[in-house]
């Protein structure tokens, strides 16, 4: 039978341990690396000689030796450049409809799974389901999906990266350096978003505010 190579990425080593052990209770032919940080992930995803099948990836890995916290789409981006076939499982306790739905999008993953829907008993049959070929999400993260699926003439990839930005504090005259847009282009298409949450006089911290309420970010 054939053996599934596997790489977890996950800062916490409780977490890389307990998937570890839900994956050998739901097989036992299973190859298993693991990587606590971004550079870690890199370099072993450039070193192996065999190509991995699944790579299961944390969205916020904290980078200790260097003080930052990495992006799990950033290590996702990478393997699949070098692994054009893998199948990707997120794993994180992020919920926010945006991300979410743009990981969703932008990978195609097997799986994202929010921490807060998960035990050990679930992650058993959610690999199980995995490895049998099908895709999981779980409802935190298919409800966060949903969410964005029904407003997406609206909020359309440049809305929600321009609604993201605003809200890690990047001011509106720096988004042109973030995004392949002209200011104006920005100016209109933050019209459309204040129309959109009804606040067509607010300012960028009353987008913010309507978009969190409504739990996109």
């Amino acid at each position: 039978m054939r053996t599934n190579r596997i790489l977890i990425v996950d800062d916490h080593l409780l977490i890389v341990e307990a998937i570890r052990s839900a994956v050998f209770s739901v097989t036992d032919n299973a190859y298993i690396d693991y990587a606590i940080n971004s550079s870690d992930a890199k370099s072993i995803i450039l070193k192996t000689l065999k190509p991995y099948d699944y790579i299961i990836i944390d969205l916020s890995i904290y980078n200790a030796s260097e003080k930052r916290t990495d992006t799990g789409e950033e290590i996702a981006q990478f393997a699949r450049q070098h692994f054009h076939s893998c199948e990707l499982i997120f794993i994180t306790s992020h919920v926010e409809a945006i991300r979410l739905y743009d990981l969703r999008q932008t990978f195609l993953p097997s799986a994202i799974v929010v921490k807060s829907d998960l035990n050990k008993k679930t992650l058993e049959v959610i690999l199980l389901q995995i490895f049998n070929g099908s895709s999981y999400f779980s409802p935190t993260a298919l409800d966060a999906i949903e969410k964005l699926k029904g407003v997406n003439k609206y909020l359309d990839n440049y809305n929600r990266k321009i609604i993201s930005l605003l809200s890690k504090g990047i001011k509106s005259k720096n988004l042109p350096e973030y995004l392949p847009l002209s200011m104006s282009a920005i100016d209109k298409r933050k019209i459309f978003i204040k129309d959109y949450f009804n606040v067509s006089t607010g300012t960028d911290e009353d987008i913010v505010r309507e978009a969190r309420s409504a739990g996109f970010i």
